[in-house]
């Protein structure tokens, strides 16, 4: 999407003010044109939206003038501000456009913020449209105990404009049996070199890395731009986990989400659209109502979201290789789930990281936050068990763009 605003001014407006307003608009790496520059706009099919600022009012045949010169399928969006009758004028275009069953609405403006503000709805609109054709491939299937959260692929298509690739588990074994390297990489070398501890063997630090260049070897066949995975069926055929491959991934930004989970780890997805961070998918393992305060833990997490972490084994299964991973005090996060079959269903708050854990009843990275919305959310109305954490007060952004695209 290219960055363009479209200005309509009044022919019998002030010039000076004209351009003062201009000047106001181009910033943020927004290009200023005229409807007179129509050629110089993408004609990329893709990118649909026409972004028009209103200058003024007496401009609203010109506005639709204009935008006769573009197909059906373009979206226009009106930016208006306080002065020079700008919002009426937006207004009744705004209608007629309304009348023509052209999809369209207003965005108004401070013009001492202008950027800011279309730099933040530019982003909002660039995320849903990076999602069309977005290809989300499942290593695998949905694991049995996930009843809560399964998805129909058609209506996460309808809405989101994602694909769903199935991939076999027996495809990811094949593969792991033809990655076997000689020699460690320089990045499992890194791995081991900055952990704090590890009670792992040689071994089994080598067949951590054959499922990591598997899977890079599937993402590539297929094309794919993020993936779950069944980890435990691959425990149950190679006696080794994914739960390094997933930090990997995660920390080189290409979003990987555990146990066939898609609504997590579609959460995910647009964790890392939204604010371009990876992000931790945890159980929920105890919440304490009274204190507000709800206690995650998972085998594997970025570690560029870490202090500092140290390797272990897979917690239910004593096996393969899991990362505990220790996170900075008093820091700002967002816990978010997007949910239900078609992922229309959400819930998102902020808290504050208070300690990290260390029970050995629990998964190995284990985290405990004080929550700024109720932690009765997680015994009343859950979207099921898995919640996704970013590092990062991000609520208000992540309320804005669900409340935008799932009206």
């Amino acid at each position: 999407m290219e960055k363009t605003l479209i200005t309509f001014f009044s022919p019998i407006s002030d010039s000076e003010k004209n351009q003062e307003l201009c000047n106001k608009c181009n910033k943020g790496g927004w290009k200023i044109i005229s409807p007179s520059q129509v050629n110089e706009i993408s004609q990329d099919p893709k990118d649909n939206l026409v972004w028009l600022f209103i200058g003024t009012g007496g401009t609203e045949k010109s506005v639709i003038d204009y935008l006769s010169k573009f197909s059906d399928k373009t979206i226009p969006l009106i930016v208006t501000h306080d002065h020079y009758n700008s919002l009426p004028s937006g207004m009744e275009i705004r209608k007629h456009l309304a009348d023509l069953r052209m999809g369209t609405r207003i965005i108004h403006v401070d013009m001492n913020r202008i950027s800011d503000i279309l730099n933040k709805e530019y982003l909002l609109l660039e995320v849903k449209q990076k999602l069309q054709d977005y290809k989300l491939g499942l290593i695998g299937e949905v694991s049995d105990w996930l009843i809560a959260s399964r998805i129909v692929p058609k209506s996460v298509k309808d809405v989101w404009g994602v694909d769903l690739i199935p991939i076999p588990i027996k495809e990811l074994v094949e593969s792991i049996t033809r990655h076997r390297d000689e020699k460690l990489s320089e990045t499992t070398e890194q791995f081991l070199k900055h952990a704090q501890a590890t009670d792992r063997t040689d071994n089994q630090i080598f067949e951590a890395q054959y499922v990591v260049h598997a899977i890079e070897a599937l993402v590539k066949k297929y094309n794919l731009d993020a993936f779950s995975i069944e980890c435990f069926s691959l425990i149950q055929e190679t006696d080794s986990t994914s739960c390094y491959a997933l930090s990997y991934f995660n920390d080189i930004g290409l979003v990987a989400g555990c146990e066939g989970d898609l609504p997590s780890t579609f959460t995910m997805i647009l964790a890392k659209l939204l604010v371009d961070k990876p992000s931790f998918m945890a159980n929920v393992i105890s919440v304490s109502p009274e204190e507000n305060i709800v206690n995650l833990a998972h085998c594997t997490v970025p570690l560029t979201m870490t202090e500092g972490y140290s390797i272990r084994s897979h917690f239910e299964s004593n096996k393969g290789v899991a990362i505990k991973g220790e996170f900075k005090l008093n820091e700002p996060v967002t816990l978010i789930k997007i949910g239900g079959s078609s992922l229309t269903d959400w819930w998102v708050s902020s808290g504050i990281i208070l300690k990290n854990q260390d029970d050995e009843g629990c998964c190995r990275t284990q985290v405990e936050i004080h929550l700024k919305d109720s932690v009765n959310y997680f015994l009343q109305n859950s979207l099921a068990n898995h919640h996704i954490m970013i590092l990062g007060d991000h609520q208000v952004l992540f309320e804005t763009f669900l409340n935008q695209f799932l009206q």
